[in-house]
């Protein structure tokens, strides 16, 4: 078995860690690869979800070593969990044998930078997405401020070493992948990237789990009585958290103008997310909070939501930074034949949507709803080739043996 480092920021029991990081690791390590799992584990996840994590490793060659994630003071906390990563890597890199330190975002090149120098291990550098553009696009970084400023500064001028000195790259997008090669993305635009050190990547999806075979209309029913939908009654779907990139008054905006169309439909929010957010801006807006559901579900739980659905939503604020970025949701629909409705201007969805014919794109802001009848689109199962999470586990295991 070849060793590999996976080094993570986001922790192994969120919900990301969960649908993103673990299915890959499960299926790589059936591939001659052991890992040594790094993750910063929050708190109140960490005490759920622990041995839930624990019993999905077992049997496989997954080493979880969980590190305790800081939150506040904001900068100093992260700083010092980089000085614990940076710590703690080093002691698996010198004791065992690692030949591929595996880091998920920028916070991990730190680390795995260093690491590449000092012990001339292979890096992969698994970007999903433009990070500190991200920060800067999502109204988290305030660049009137002189420390984020220095902050978006910094991470710009690392954003070129970790794409020249790591041994490749990963993109979720294409569009992300056009912006390296061409030098757009980088504070000193003479420097591009050679595209074929770049693979693309997207958020695959398990379609083990996420088969509509494999819920029943008892299980959609079920679900259906304690949500209180009735048998007349229609719904449209939002997954995920709320906030900072969703767009959750657009999405509200675009339920009351399809209300009027189609006054059968109520609007489900599954999300574990604090919901008063959405309720303001009901009141906003005049809905009636009777004709919106909540359900905050479990990862199992997420294909029978999907199935009792009849229409899913996700708009996504299309600023630069989202050039990069995959929606996990998308696959998800996809694979539960569930047709969406999304906005137009973010990652590959715009090339994906018009070439396989699966969900309709608007602007945003658009008011006028007039689509189509929903029976004349169908989802073509061959859009979810590239979303297989088989797929990625097959890309990522290429990109490996590249490097060795």
């Amino acid at each position: 078995m070849l060793n590999v480092l996976y080094l993570s920021y986001d922790g192994i029991t969120d919900p990301l860690g969960q649908s993103q990081i673990l299915p890959y690791l499960k299926g790589l390590s059936q591939k001659e690869y052991s890992f040594f799992l790094i993750g910063f584990e929050k708190k109140d996840a960490y005490k759920k979800q622990k041995e839930v994590i624990e019993n999905e490793i077992k049997g496989f060659d997954i080493q979880w070593i969980p590190q305790k994630y800081h939150k506040s003071p904001p900068v100093l906390s992260t700083l010092y969990d980089t000085w614990m990563m940076k710590k703690t890597a080093s002691k698996i890199v010198s004791e065992k044998d690692i030949k591929i330190v595996h880091c998920r975002s920028y916070i991990t090149m730190l680390v795995g930078l260093y690491l590449k120098r000092k012990f001339n291990v292979k890096l992969l550098f698994d970007m999903r997405g433009f990070w500190a553009d991200e920060r800067v696009d999502g109204n988290i970084w305030n660049l009137k401020n002189p420390l984020f400023k220095w902050i978006y500064t910094y991470f710009k001028k690392k954003e070129m070493q970790f794409a020249l000195e790591s041994d490749h790259i990963v993109s979720l997008t294409h569009a992300g992948k056009e912006e390296m090669v061409s030098g757009n993305l980088f504070a000193d635009k003479s420097v591009k990237i050679n595209a074929n050190k770049i693979s693309v990547i997207p958020c695959a999806t398990d379609l083990d789990l996420f088969d509509p075979e494999k819920v029943s209309d008892s299980q959609v029913d079920k679900y259906k009585l304690k949500l209180g939908i009735g048998t007349n009654d229609k719904t449209l779907i939002y997954l995920g958290s709320l906030g900072t990139w969703y767009l959750v008054k657009e999405m509200l905006e675009f339920y009351k103008v399809w209300k009027v169309q189609h006054p059968e439909y109520k609007f489900l929010f599954v999300t574990k997310d604090n919901m008063n957010l959405v309720y303001q801006h009901c009141q906003e807006l005049e809905i009636k909070t009777t004709e919106i559901l909540h359900a905050a579900a479990s990862r199992i739980e997420v294909p029978i939501y999907i199935k009792l659905a009849d229409l899913g939503i996700f708009f996504i604020k299309p600023a630069y930074s989202k050039k990069a970025s995959s929606a996990v949701k998308m696959g998800e629909m996809m694979a539960m034949g569930l047709l969406f409705v999304t906005n137009k201007g973010v990652g590959d969805a715009d090339y994906y949507v018009n070439m396989y014919r699966f969900a309709y794109l608007v602007e945003k802001d658009q008011n006028d709803i007039n689509l189509l009848p929903l029976e004349n689109y169908q989802p073509d199962k061959k859009s979810l080739d590239y979303l297989n999470l088989k797929t990625g586990i097959n890309n990522y295991l290429s990109i490996y043996n590249s490097l060795l």
